[in-house]
């Protein structure tokens, strides 16, 4: 069966590097190991301009590694002092939409250009004893 790669989770971003999770050859995120080139994102193949690291090898500033609750603050410090390089994320924020419920109707407020919303009133189908709900176009 075909595998096709998907760009691993962004942990942090912090002043134009993007640092993101590293995975084993399982798909399981590795407690410790992280990466500044989101192809280089599996630990049991690393790429030849290796992006990987292991945060416990980076300066603690008297924090404890070994704490998952640390690992953003000894990268931000590992950034600022130049030890770690890269790119920006190069995402785009994903479209936001903003619905208002007053008096049980739903208002669309915002959405973007392209963007289709469908609003489901759930409750409404049980009342109808099942037989599907009542859909409104936003």
């Amino acid at each position: 069966m075909p595998y096709k790669w998907i760009e691993p989770d962004l942990f942090i971003e912090v002043e134009g590097v993007a640092v993101y999770h590293c995975y084993d050859d399982a798909g399981e995120m590795c407690q410790y190991w992280y990466t500044t080139a989101p192809e280089d994102d599996n630990i049991d193949w690393p790429t030849v301009d290796n992006g990987q690291f292991d945060v416990r090898e980076l300066p603690d500033l008297g924090l404890n590694a070994h704490d998952s609750a640390t690992h953003a603050r000894i990268i931000t410090q590992a950034i600022r002092n130049g030890l770690l390089h890269g790119e920006p994320a190069g995402r785009e924020p994903p479209p936001v939409v903003r619905i208002e419920v007053i008096g049980g109707v739903a208002h669309v407020l915002a959405k973007p250009a392209g963007v289709t919303v469908e609003i489901i009133d759930h409750d409404l189908a049980e009342i109808n004893d099942g037989e599907g709900s009542d859909r409104w176009p936003a």
